[in-house]
Order: structure tokens, then sequence, then C-alpha cells
């Protein structure tokens, strides 16, 4: 090596210690050809194909202009650069910002061993501020920007890098996108059904109480194909081969494409219902009393478990009060993949039972030929209903499909199809999950869909040529069921006891805590008064508070109250409520009111599980 080699071994050593085997990965690789470094005026200069990365003369001077330019007017806890070229930019970002995080995304680790090369880097490699990502999916970052709120985050791009690796940096931008827009997705949808959730769980104890945990089923159908049916509009393509196809692989249907499966014929061996909206059960309205085994999760709509008439398998439940009912089971019942659709919760539902491939049928997430649903689903038989000769069903169609701003996607014909953003975020879903699951074989039948990286299109033909395999799926089932039933007679009382005496507990806690937020109130507002007559709060309200913010954050049932206070919890994070006193009370308030609206169902649906069980 030439002279430039005490700068490698000493930033590898550095990197040694602080990444571990990135240092190996970053000495066993090799330099990009297009890559060429120097020196102009005593500084190190990095040029890709001819091209200077950095300023020649003063790279220093142009980081901190590039920099400042790019934070101006923002606080971010994490800069994300999207390229290390020598490091300049992220040297003056650490230096000068000593709260800031750095997170270098490099394609590859030959332009880490450039750099590396050519000047001194280990002050920003042991800065104690830095993560390094170098040949990573775009996934890998997700640990690091979970905890962030959008604009806690900002992205830096090194524009000649970017140019060069544009798909890979392209890849990341989306991955952040999509990242922060499922979140506030999952937020809204939260202060949406919160207290939707909390109804229904109460109202489901005795449906969740004679159910069986879905952890029964984990692997019990190794490498037998199955059949998502979602209810795009490329369902109707395949409802014809549905008898023909069902003999040949597990079928799972979504609360939308239940009705279509049983009125071609066939009686899904599972049904995916997880919605917790009462429109959303008149889908199984013309499927009323099928009984297939009903996969679900806790807070789903009741009416959905009065509609059909099967047995249930409950999941694991991603809020508070739901897990605490769980635990009366002393185990987890299984957890499903959540991707803001019912069509994730199935594909994951069959891929934790084993099957493998999963063919998917009706997955279109687009709107091909400009429909949004099969021919007869609920949303057409309601458009029939609602619409008149001032609000026809094509003025319906175009404000839903225009809805969610629109978008012309790749499909899997080749062509483009009409999608929308909402649909972005379920095909970022699914492709995260075909790059994290490759051993599970996905599939799609809709050719007209929108194509999902990972998921390619196939012919029904083909699928027709798979063997019979009825039988099996049938004794697997049928051994399970009677295993199911033995269980059933022997703990059913046992875990309604149980979680009769969970209830108790609880509900007695949160009247506790429904009195704790009540006296902050009060002192509270006993505080804002005496600030606004004397200019200042007493010694006694502030060490009465302190007491009572003690033994609250102490609670061991903290999670489950506070989960109503989304909102405002938001709003106190953001600073819409500066005032601490005033933000306080309200924090207080509604923390009373989520006690007492938790105390309040939970009650009820306790005393509606002791009539089901005498």
């Amino acid at each position: 090596m030439s002279g430039n080699e005490p700068y490698l071994e000493r930033n590898l050593a550095a990197v040694e210690a602080e990444f571990g085997t990135l240092a190996h990965a970053i000495s066993a690789t090799e330099t990009p050809a297009e890559y060429e470094v120097g020196s102009e005026r005593g500084n190190p200069r990095l040029s890709l194909n001819g091209k200077l990365v950095h300023s020649g003369r003063e790279p220093a001077r142009e980081a901190a202009r590039f920099v400042d330019s790019a934070l101006e007017g923002r606080t971010p806890v994490v800069a994300l650069f999207l390229g290390f070229g020598l490091g300049y930019h992220v040297e003056y970002a650490l230096n000068t910002r000593p709260e800031l995080h750095c997170v270098v995304y490099d394609p590859e680790p030959g332009m880490l061993k450039a750099a590396f090369s050519a000047r001194d880097c280990t002050a920003i490699v042991r800065s104690g501020r830095l993560s390094i990502l170098t040949d990573s999916e775009p996934d890998a970052l997700t640990p690091i920007i979970e905890k962030l709120g959008r604009n806690e985050l900002v992205l830096i791009r090194l524009r000649p890098l970017y140019e060069r690796y544009e798909r890979e940096y392209r890849a990341v931008e989306s991955h952040v996108d999509n990242h922060f827009r499922r979140r506030e997705i999952n937020h809204n949808t939260l202060v949406r059904f919160g207290r939707r959730w909390v109804r229904n769980l109460a109202e489901n104890l005795s449906v969740v109480a004679r159910s069986t945990p879905i952890r029964r089923l984990e692997n019990r159908f190794p490498a037998v194909p199955a059949l998502l049916l979602a209810g795009g509009p490329s369902l109707d393509e395949t409802l014809p081969w549905l008898p023909d196809l069902s003999r040949r692989m597990l079928v799972i249907a979504v609360d939308t494409s239940l009705y279509a499966a049983v009125r071609a014929g066939v009686t899904p061996d599972y049904a995916v219902v997880v919605d917790p909206q009462y429109w959303n059960t008149r889908h199984l309205d013309a499927a009323a009393g099928t009984d297939c085994e009903i996969i679900s999760e806790s807070s789903t709509h009741p009416r959905a478990f009065r509609v059909l008439n099967g047995p249930v398998s409950m999941c694991s439940s991603l809020f508070p009060l739901g897990k605490f009912v769980e635990e009366a089971w002393g185990s987890e019942f299984g957890t499903l993949g959540a991707g803001g659709s019912v069509a994730t919760t199935a594909w994951d539902f069959a891929r934790y039972i084993g099957c493998n491939p999963i063919y998917c049928a009706g997955l279109d997430l687009a709107f091909p030929r400009r429909n949004t649903h099969f021919r007869g689903s609920f949303f057409e038989s309601r458009a029939l209903t609602w619409c008149s000769r001032q609000y026809p069903v094509e003025t319906m169609a175009f404000s839903y499909l225009h809805s969610g701003q629109s978008e012309l996607v790749p499909a899997n014909n080749g062509k483009r199809v009409l999608s929308d953003t909402r649909m972005r975020i379920y095909r970022w879903w699914f492709e995260t999950q075909m790059h994290r699951y490759p051993q599970t074989t996905t599939v799609t039948l809709s050719n007209d869909g929108a194509s999902i990286g990972g998921m390619p299109a196939q012919s029904i033909d083909s699928v027709l040529e798979l063997p019979d395999c009825r039988r099996e799926i049938s004794e697997i089932r049928r051994h399970e069921m009677e295993t199911r039933r033995t269980r059933h007679e022997h703990d059913h009382r046992k875990k309604v006891e149980r979680l009769r005496a969970r209830l108790d507990a609880l509900t007695g806690e949160l009247r506790s805590m429904e009195e704790l937020a009540r006296r902050g109130s009060i002192v509270t507002e006993r505080a804002m008064h005496d600030r606004t007559v004397t200019g200042r709060v007493g010694a006694q309200s502030l060490t009465e508070l302190d007491a009572i913010d003690t033994h609250i954050s102490g609670h061991r049932y903290r999670e489950i109250a506070g989960f109503l206070l989304q909102e405002v919890k938001e709003r106190v994070r953001t600073g819409k409520e500066p005032d601490p006193l005033a933000a306080s009370k309200l924090l207080y308030e509604e923390l009373e009111e989520s006690c007492r609206y938790h105390r309040t169902h939970l009650e009820r649906g306790a005393s509606r599980l002791s009539e089901h069980s005498s």
C-alpha cells in the first residue's frame, strides 16, 4: 500500500473498536474503479468519474455552508447522510451540533475505504454520535428512526454520490417516507378508534374466553400451499376456478372476500376478521352463518362474532388492555403482522401457520380498469343503495378513486395502473415482508394489479397443475379441532376465573388512579390560581404534584390508563400547550376520563362474562 496506508490502518482500528466487524467488511472490499483519491493544496480530494465530490480548494468551508443550509431553522435529533464522501460534512455537523446523532448510509463498503485511505477520520468514528450502514437494506434504518418524529430527522444528500447511486438512495428515502407515513396513519387510527377498541374488547370478553390462541396453529401446515382471497377487482378472475383451487391449497379469506368465496361454492378454511368498525361487519352479512374458523383480535367489532358461526382463534393484541387480557392465559396468543390492511394480517397468518407458497388473489393494491372491488361486493351494493340521480354511482366511484392522492404505478402486466398513496403503504409493507421472509414464496394471481417487489405474478393455469392436497388439509384441521375441544372443556372455566380475577384487580386499580388524576387536576387548578394572584406557584402545590406524578408514573397499569391520551400527549410534546401547568391540568383531566371510560366498560364486560360462563 502507498503512503495512505497509515490513514487506513488508523481509521480501520477506530472502526473496529466502535463497530466491530464493519472494519473487516471495509478492509476486504475494493475501492470502486470510478473513484480517484488525491489532494489539492494539501486538502484530500475525491473524484467520481472525474467529477469532484467536494470542493478541491476549500472542502471544509463548502461542507459548513452545505450543512448549515440543510439544517437552517431545524433542530433535528438525527441527520441521515446519503453518502460519506471524505466525511467533511459529517465532521462539521458533529463538531458544531453536539446534540445531533449522524447516520451515514453508503451502498457499498468500498466507498468508505476510499475515504479512510485519504484522510484521518478517527475523530468522526470515535465521536460516539455516529452510525454507519453500508451494503445494507433500507429497513436496517428502522431501529434508528422508529422512535423519531418526522421533524426530528433530516436527510442530507451528497449530490455527486446521490446521482451515482440514485436507485439505492431513493429506496432509502422511500423507506423513511413510508415509515413516517405509516406511523402517522397508526397515530391517527389510534386517536380515531382508541375508544372503540376499548369498548369492543370489553364486549368481546366472553368471545375471548371461549377462543383459543393462534399459537396452536404455528407451523401446523408446513409447505402446504395457501390461497389468500383479498377483495380487489381481480378476484373476479379467480372465483370461477375457486372450487378447483380449494382442492389444491388451504383457503384463507379476508372479511371483504368471504361472501365471494361462499357464493362460488367454497367455504374457506379460515376467515381473517380484525376490523373494529361496524360497517366492515356488513361485508359478512351475505355469508351469515358460515362456520369457517375465524382468525381475529380482541378489539374486532362484536357484531362479526354474532354474524359468523365458526370457532374463534385470537392473535395477540397490539394495545395495552388487550395484552392485559391475554396474560390471563399465561402466554401470548401469537403475534401477526399489521400493515394497515386486513390482507396484510391474512398474509402473515398464512406464513405463521407454515404455508408455502402463498398465492394471492384480488390483492391488486390498485384500481385496475378503474374498479375498486370485485363484482357483488358490499361496497358495490352500498353504492347502488346510496346513490341517486343527483349523486350517481360514477360520481361516487370517481370520488373514492381520487380521495387518496391518486397516482399511476407499475403493474404486473408491464403497464401502469391507477393506485393511491394509501395503497403505497400496503405495497411497502408487503415488499418489506418479502425481503424479511425470503424462504416464504409469495405469488400474485393479479396480472393487472400493482407490482409488488418480491411478489411475481403467475397465471391461474399454472396453479391448477398443483396436486390435490385437500385430504391432507382436512385431516390436519380435524385433528386440530378435536384437540381444541378437549382442551376447551378442561380449561375454559379456569380461564374465565383467572380473567375475572384480573379484571376485578384492574378496575380497582383504575379507580385509584382516577382519584389520583382528579386530585392532580384540583391541585393544578389551585397552583394556577396562586400563580395568577401572587406571581408564583406555592411550594405545597409543587410538592403535592410531585407526589401525585410519582404515584402515576410508577403505577403498574399506567399504560392501559394512558392509552386514550395519545392526542393530548402529542399536543403537549409538540408545544401546542406551552403553559406547563395548563398542560398538566389537561393531562390529569384526560387521564381521569380515560380511567373512568376503561373502568365503566370493563365492569359491564365482566358482568356479561359472568352471565355467559354461569
